[in-house]
């Protein structure tokens, strides 16, 4: 919900006298690539070009910069493998996810790398899921917005748009620097607004700010920038 709970408020099926050891537990499990720090999310009733069918999807995002698409109801068959999977990673030409090791909360964090961790927003009238990856291109810290159809994993509205911002308070200027900034809350889909928090990797450094950015849904385009901390140097001695 928009308070960030993590609860869904309006559920009509799951109740306490039914989620018991009898009738409710894991049905199957699905590898992945790398950790899932984001929730899964889950839409009834989708299309699957590939399959010329509709299918329960659960959709999982990793730390590898993945995403999959699983069948709900099962992982028999044609199911054992994804309805589909994209990675945003292309190490032929310098695109990686970015290691822990270097950062000054290496061995805290309880993860290696650091990819897509906030967990995407889902917009079924416009059947996208939405995604913010962090990777490391060419030396470069890079994070980027992608719109992925919820049927077949394609890239949607010209996309994906790189994150850059920069706000301006008491004539001091004060940029989005990609390399501190992790995008840790969940993506809130508003009004068909997209928007994303940022915080710190984990390691409290000077230059980590908290940011809030809005992003058109429709067109990736950026549409709010608002830095929370403006000014503040943190320790650069712990984490």
């Amino acid at each position: 919900d928009n308070a960030r709970t993590g609860q869904n408020t309006t559920e009509t099926i799951l109740t306490p006298s039914n989620v018991n050891p009898g009738q409710f537990g894991k049905l199957f499990t699905q590898n992945l690539d790398g950790m899932d720090a984001a929730q899964p999310l889950y839409v009834p009733d989708v299309f699957i070009p590939a399959l010329k069918a509709t299918r329960n999807v659960v959709y999982v995002a990793t730390m590898h910069d993945s995403v999959y698409a699983f069948d709900a109801d099962n992982n028999r068959g044609r199911n054992a493998s994804p309805l589909w999977y994209v990675n945003f990673l292309d190490p032929a030409n310098g695109v990686t996810t970015l290691p822990v090791a270097g950062y000054a909360c290496e061995g805290v964090t309880g993860y290696s790398e650091f990819g897509i961790q906030g967990t995407p927003a889902i917009d079924l009238d416009r059947k996208a899921i939405y995604v913010l990856a962090m990777t490391l291109e060419n030396g470069a810290y890079v994070h980027k917005l992608h719109a992925l159809d919820l049927g077949t994993g394609a890239e949607l509205f010209s996309g994906p748009t790189t994150v850059t911002a920069s706000v301006t308070v008491d004539s001091q200027l004060y940029p989005f620097i990609d390399k501190y900034q992790q995008q840790r809350p969940g993506l809130l889909l508003q009004n068909g607004i997209v928007y994303i928090g940022f915080g710190s990797p984990g390691c409290n450094v000077k230059t980590e700010n908290g940011w809030l950015m809005a992003y058109d849904g429709g067109t990736l385009q950026q549409v709010g920038v608002f830095n929370a901390s403006p000014g503040v140097m943190a320790s650069a001695s712990g984490c």
